[in-house]
């Protein structure tokens, strides 16, 4: 009979970290935030993936199209914002407030 020693239950605390890191990571993808722009005038609706899943748009503003292009680019942008703030706010509680190394969703 073999006996797990510290290595071995140092490499099952490993794996067992990593399918928590992998857990966690699909459950930030599923996330999602509303940026607006102009009053909610525009809204864009981002995933945790950074995919845009929603664009509304008011129909006043379809006869002006350099204001549409800045309030849209605004709702992306604010819409990034809180994708960052709520995904670093997960991400701390998951980690206990331990940074994650970039490429981590929120970081």
């Amino acid at each position: 009979m073999i006996m797990a020693g510290p290595l071995d239950k140092l490499f099952d605390q490993a794996r067992r970290m990593g399918e928590d890191v992998q857990r966690a990571a699909q459950d930030l993808a599923k996330v999602e935030v509303t940026g607006e722009a102009g009053a909610g005038m525009v809204q864009v609706t981002l995933n945790g993936r950074r995919e845009v899943r929603k664009v509304q748009i008011d129909p006043q503003l379809l006869s002006d199209r350099a204001l549409l292009e800045d309030l849209t680019a605004g709702a992306m942008n604010d819409a990034l914002r809180k994708l960052e703030k709520t995904l670093g706010q997960k991400v701390s509680g998951l980690t206990g407030g331990i940074k994650m190394p970039g490429g981590f969703p929120g970081f």
